[in-house]
């Protein structure tokens, strides 16, 4: 299972859960690994046992188990993670791998609404592959997959309007994930310009900056 979440302007988060051993099979050396995904690294690893009598039907597991995390061997490497399993055993295992992805290097499908209003960002499906091995030839395979998604809207409003200045509100939204540079146009009819609150003129895009600035 891939969980994802947002974090810092150019992160995201996917917590995976992990469940190795289900039926309590007899294990000698087990280890669970998972090869993370390009731009994916780890930055915690929690390890829970559990009896078999814990396994439900559908496969998840009652209650919260037992943290095990310090009498395991986890791996340093951040791309990989590689968890030396008690040996012998006969426990039910779940590894939570929580992990961070650089947004900055994920290619983004895009598309824009018909009113022009917002823009939604779409990952490629992230693809994860855990694998159980143990002495006696056990080998197992799960898959999980997960995206990211991003957001981001913008509207324009009439705020006032005294003598020749109308006072415009443009508001610009951003949801979930961090979106690539966004530029945003404003394109006055004939019968309009830019000027400052005072009804000065804006006539050059450094004129337009540095008032922007001054005001924001």
């Amino acid at each position: 299972v891939g969980k994802v979440s947002y974090g810092s302007s150019e992160k995201a988060n996917v917590t995976w859960t992990i469940i190795g051993n289900k039926y309590g099979t007899e294990m000698t050396a087990g280890k669970i690994t998972d090869t993370l995904p390009e731009h994916l690294t780890w930055t915690k690893i929690t390890v829970y046992e559990y009896d078999v009598a814990d396994v439900k039907p559908d496969g998840t597991l009652n209650g919260t188990g037992k943290d095990v995390t310090k009498s395991v061997v986890i791996g340093s490497d951040k791309t990989k993670v590689a968890v030396d399993l008690p040996t012998p055993t006969s426990k039910v295992y779940k590894v939570v791998v929580a992990t961070e992805i650089d947004l900055t290097k994920l290619s983004l499908d895009k598309v824009v609404s018909t009113d022009g209003k917002k823009v939604t960002y779409t990952s490629p499906d992230i693809k994860n592959e855990a694998h159980l091995t143990a002495k006696e030839g056990l080998d197992l395979t799960a898959v999980a997959s997960t995206t990211v998604v991003g957001s981001a809207t913008v509207t324009k409003s009439y705020v006032e309007q005294y003598g020749e200045i109308i006072n415009w509100n443009i508001v610009y939204k951003q949801k979930d994930a961090s979106l690539p540079a966004v530029d945003i146009y404003e394109l006055p009819d004939g019968n309009q310009d830019f000027c400052t609150k005072d009804g000065t003129p804006i006539t050059t895009a450094k004129q337009l900056q540095d008032y922007l600035q001054e005001i924001t």
